[in-house]
């Protein structure tokens, strides 16, 4: 599909399961509430490498990422945090904190796929580029309240990637950016190069291990490339 991709996968993307707990499409109340609990999930290392996580963070981006904005913020007034997510320790217990990992930032990563950049940025009258101020959640949840006609909680509810792609539709019909590039076809072709690159390192290595070794370490691989990396 090319750069299309980008806008059939936020129009159409399915919620994931995690840790056998079927997560709501990841929003922007899941990312400030994850930013708020300093979540690995959100950060990188030096190198740009992906932070290192526990299981105890994983239960947590699941816990928060299994509910809606409402959800969240009952349970943080009424401080069930803790024990919504010693709930969700039982639930899940018998579950590979490795593949539940790929899954979560497979979750996060889809959701956030974006057709083009959104420019945080516009020229007034005079020609002179005025940065905008107020963070993109916020950028996004009041047009979407503003255009769309949803309510405070269905905004932060809204999938960011529908939601900044709505967004995006609006300003370039302003005239606010410019349309997206070739280049985009090229960046996903070149994706589509490198996954599969990885499979078949992957599969080289894996011909040193145990057959049940090598299915377990293919899911966890499936869970992070997707089911189609290797066709």
């Amino acid at each position: 599909m090319g750069a299309y991709r980008a806008w059939f996968q936020a129009l159409f993307l399915l919620p994931h399961k995690c840790m056998g707990v079927q997560l709501r499409p990841y929003s922007f109340a899941h990312y400030e509430f994850l930013k708020l609990r300093s979540s690995p999930y959100l950060m990188q290392c030096q190198n740009g490498d992906p932070a290192t996580t526990t299981r105890k963070d994983l239960l947590e981006a699941v816990w928060i990422c299994s509910r809606t904005y409402r959800e969240l913020k009952q349970a943080l007034h009424n401080h069930t945090v803790g024990k919504s997510g010693l709930l969700m320790n039982w639930r899940t217990w018998r579950q590979d904190f490795a593949i539940g990992d790929a899954q979560m930032r497979t979750h996060i990563e889809d959701h956030k796929f974006l057709p083009g950049i959104l420019k945080r940025e516009r020229k007034e009258n005079d020609g002179v580029p005025k940065l905008l101020s107020a963070p993109v959640s916020f950028c996004v949840t009041g047009f979407l309240r503003q255009h769309e006609g949803l309510t405070f909680d269905e905004s932060w509810d809204f999938p960011i990637g529908l939601g900044r792609s709505l967004m995006l539709c609006w300003q370039e019909n302003q005239g606010l950016v410019d349309l997206e590039s070739e280049d985009d076809e090229i960046t996903a072709a070149l994706d589509k190069q490198r996954t599969a690159a990885k499979w078949e390192e992957l599969e080289t290595l894996l011909t040193s291990k145990t057959s049940e070794e090598a299915e377990r370490i293919r899911a966890i691989a499936i869970a992070r490339w997707g089911t189609n990396a290797r066709s």
